[in-house]
């Protein structure tokens, strides 16, 4: 029995699909890397400024996904115009009865990957987000990839353990999200969060009603009493009490009991449980950023939180993070030792604005992370049309 693909699966290459990507996409693959690149400075330009960063790095680490999403809205958006080569190559591919789609999964055995999928051809926009000198844009046939699909929890554990270094731990402190959402990662940072979320995964635990799940939740590892007890109190009052108890045994009964009753094919209970995520993720995201913000006496040193890029674009002022001794301005060169005190006084104040704008970009991240969670868990609450 050939199962139907996942949302975000990679397709299998077909005699046809490599017909007509050699036929227009092949030919033309200079002309696609640079309209590629073009879009993706666009995307830099939007999500770069006052991204927070991802497991301690700096944007574009750890935002495969975002970019990857942005550069296929962008694209899409510029389709029917075809005002470049690149553009003209894509559009006849479809034309020609070609697919374009946002596939996901693990990357050369290493580490996630969301990447497009044109045919027999992979285009990879994201491609600096694990090593960022590498090319921004990777085009290469499907074949020579590497891309491979998640199979169980199992194998996703063993990737996310050696790529985010986090420890990955069985479900057993919030039984309700369970079925969906069977594992607790934990970052070397201690920072905890349930996984995962994609639509790929969803879609593979929703496959077999939950048993890739169950399995997990009963042969995986058990996660330590403190952990469960600090994701707990993590949780919004209305979540905690859908998950009255927890346990092992609760997180397997509810895995059995979304299966009796079909809950994997119903779609307001997944958007529901995804919901759920969002606002748990979003909170965890406020308070790491609360306890990210500098102190008052770190203010005034000119020390940021360290979790964000600077804004593109030109500045006036010393650079933020530019060593105290020196400081460029307007292309001349001053020992900061050698200025009046007036001059001084200037400087720490720049460099305390710096701090400031570093720390409210990162608080207003948080703030739309947070929107969109309760955005998503009003739209689970709301009465079925």
């Amino acid at each position: 029995m050939v199962l139907p693909l996942l949302t975000q699966q990679p397709a299998p290459v077909t005699r046809r699909d490599l017909a007509i990507s050699m036929r227009f996409l092949g030919v033309a693959q200079a002309a696609l890397e640079a309209m590629f690149l073009g879009l993706r400075a666009e995307t830099d330009r939007v999500l770069g400024q006052g991204a927070p960063a991802r497991y301690g790095k700096a944007y574009p680490y750890g935002y495969c996904r975002e970019i990857t999403q942005d550069v296929l809205a962008r694209l899409k958006q510029r389709l029917p115009h075809s005002d470049c080569s690149g553009l003209r190559a894509v559009h006849a591919f479809l034309a020609a009865g070609g697919e374009g789609r946002c596939v996901w999964g693990i990357l050369r055995g290493r580490y996630f990957q969301t990447a497009l999928q044109f045919g027999a051809l992979y285009v990879d926009v994201a491609n600096d987000t694990v090593i960022a000198s590498k090319p921004k844009v990777e085009i290469l046939p499907m074949a020579e990839a590497g891309l491979e699909t998640v199979r169980d929890v199992w194998h996703f554990a063993g990737i996310a353990e050696g790529y985010w270094d986090m420890r990955i731990y069985a479900n057993h402190a919030l039984p309700a999200l369970a079925p969906l959402l069977p594992m607790i990662g934990v970052t070397s940072g201690m920072e905890v969060c349930l996984q995962s979320a994609t639509d790929y995964m969803v879609g593979l635990f929703c496959q077999d009603g939950f048993c890739r799940s169950e399995d997990w939740l009963t042969r995986g590892p058990r996660p330590p009493t403190g952990l469960v007890e600090a994701l707990r109190s993590q949780c919004p009052a209305e979540l905690l009490s859908s998950n009255r108890e927890a346990g092992a045994e609760a997180a397997i009964a509810a895995c059995r009991s979304a299966r009796a009753q079909g809950l994997a094919s119903s779609e307001p209970w997944l958007r529901a449980r995804v919901a759920d995520h969002a606002r748990l993720h979003a909170e965890a995201e406020i308070r790491v950023c609360q306890a990210r913000s500098p102190s008052a006496s770190s203010r005034h040193t000119g020390n940021s939180c360290g979790s964000m890029t600077a804004p593109p674009g030109p500045r006036s002022g010393p650079t933020p993070g530019e060593p105290m001794s020196t400081l460029t301005l307007d292309g001349r060169a001053f020992e900061i030792e050698s200025l009046p005190d007036t001059a001084k006084a200037q400087i720490m104040g720049i460099r305390f604005v710096d701090g400031e704008i570093t720390r409210l970009q990162a608080q207003l991240a948080a703030m739309q992370t947070a929107r969109t969670a309760y955005v998503e868990a009003l739209r689970a609450a709301l009465p079925a049309a």
